[in-house]
């Protein structure tokens, strides 16, 4: 839709203007501009604000071509001595299409592409028909940007053969580099460009060399922001300080009795073969006077935490239903360095992967932000329709026929985040990395031609 600037200063209206996305407005004074213009953006037909602004055009203040105030952008401008500086500059492009066949040719479409910016030049209705051998004119006027520093001005032309129904097209483009010739965007031109751009050589393209690029990409960042290390290390911490851990963090392996003790290991004992291989066990903690701090079931690979409350001595038993597997006595004890205990410590099935002693909090467990975005990496306008993030499970980032246009070379769009929680010991204890994989599928919207990009991310576990 349309909005309504309004530019004034000390109550002199110097633009009250109408104006479309994408169109130009003159904000003007028949001497000089004041020093201080306030602008305030409306929507149309409403006195609601939707955007409010100050700038100042009398050169104390540095203005340049393409700087940017609110959602309005310099693109020209005129001095008193008559000096016009600008990025705009009205042009004329004629498209030749030929007929080099055999047979009448229907023409069903006609793109052009000005640095992405694609507009169907047919109008509907019947397409027209060039007979055989005869050449067909197509006139578009447009305006070029030289800020933007090229030019890219591609015409695709698609149809049916009439005589022997085949489908064919072709397409052609020009390259204008502006280089030094292009305005400044860091500081007005003393005068206004004399001399002519020059066109490269740009030679007629089949159409599977149409550039189609995009750059699927994973950004990883760990608590607080900071990049992911690609080696993460198991935390082997050990808990002292003189305090009574509070709560206890273990992961069940499903190990048996390794026949070692340890400061804190005080026995392991296997019963009717262990619990090696069994999916699911009950699992009873108990404190030296009986009292049981913790019972349930627990499945392999599952982390649970005890409240121990400063108990120091305690017995796990380990069963599956009425059979007991294994019994594991423990000293938790932390008050001086004759009692260890460490995290990543085995006691028999289970593995100790945190702790909370009132000082010391270490754990296993680190939240992940992984970003999921695209790139084009190529002038054309294109539509990204297709994006597949695969990790602990696959996942659509553009689900019900969603897409993300990338319009200009170099554009990056994030197609959504992941935040997952991954416990260190559960990964080594398996693969000992963990992956990550983006796909995304586009299409040019000149040509339809389609494109894709697959990237893929690892966590590597170090013990």
């Amino acid at each position: 839709g349309s909005v309504r600037v309004l530019c004034e200063s000390g109550g002199t209206v110097f633009c009250n203007c109408t104006v479309e996305e994408g169109g130009l407005i003159l904000i003007s004074s028949l001497l000089v501009l004041p020093d201080s213009l306030t602008c305030t953006v409306y929507p149309e037909n409403s006195d609601e604000k939707c955007q409010e602004f100050s700038l100042n055009p009398s050169g104390t203040d540095k203005l340049n071509l393409k700087d940017s105030f609110g959602s309005l952008t310099i693109e020209t401008c005129d001095d008193t001595v008559g000096v016009k500086n600008t990025c705009l500059f009205d042009s004329k492009f004629t498209y030749t299409i030929t007929n080099s066949g055999s047979s009448n040719f229907g023409l069903s479409s006609l793109k052009s592409s000005n640095n992405g910016d694609v507009k169907e030049l047919l109008p509907s209705g019947s397409p027209p028909n060039i007979p055989a051998g005869v050449s067909a004119q197509v006139t578009e006027p447009s305006r070029i940007d030289a800020c933007a520093g090229y030019l890219e001005q591609t015409i695709y032309a698609e149809g049916i053969g009439l005589g022997d129904g085949k489908m064919c097209f072709d397409e052609d483009s020009l390259d204008i580099d502006f280089g030094s010739q292009a305005p400044s965007t860091t500081k007005f031109p003393t005068k206004a460009p004399t001399v002519s751009p020059t066109e490269s050589a740009y030679p007629t393209r089949n159409p599977g060399d149409v550039p189609c690029n995009i750059t699927a990409l994973i950004e990883c960042s760990v608590d607080g922001g900071a990049p992911c290390a690609s080696d993460l290390r198991l935390p082997t911490v050990q808990c002292r300080d003189e305090m009574l851990p509070s709560e206890l963090e273990f992961i069940f392996t499903g190990a048996e009795c390794s026949g070692e003790t340890s400061e804190a290991l005080k026995a392991c004992v296997d019963e009717n073969g262990g619990p090696k291989g069994i999916q699911s066990v009950d699992i009873t903690v108990e404190e030296e006077l009986g009292v049981i701090l913790f019972n349930e079931s627990v499945a392999l690979g599952t982390f649970f935490s005890v409240p121990v409350d400063g108990k120091g001595k305690l017995t796990i038993k380990i069963s599956d239903g009425d059979i007991l597997l294994q019994t594991v006595n423990i000293d938790t004890n932390c008050e001086n360095d004759n009692k260890k205990m460490f995290t990543s410590e085995m006691f028999g099935a289970l593995q100790l992967t945190g702790f909370d002693n009132g000082v010391q909090s270490p754990s296993g467990s680190v939240t992940i932000t992984l970003s999921y975005s695209v790139v084009n990496e190529n002038r054309h306008k294109l539509i990204v329709d297709k994006a597949e993030a695969t990790g602990q499970q696959t996942s659509s980032l553009l689900p019900n026929g969603e897409f993300v246009e990338l319009s200009r070379l170099g554009q990056k769009e994030v197609l959504g985040d992941l935040v997952e929680t991954i416990n260190l010991f559960q990964i080594a204890g398996s693969s000992e990395v963990i992956s990550y994989e983006l796909e995304v599928e586009g299409s040019a919207l000149a040509n339809s031609f389609i494109c894709s990009s697959t990237s893929s991310y690892e966590l590597k576990i170090l013990q």
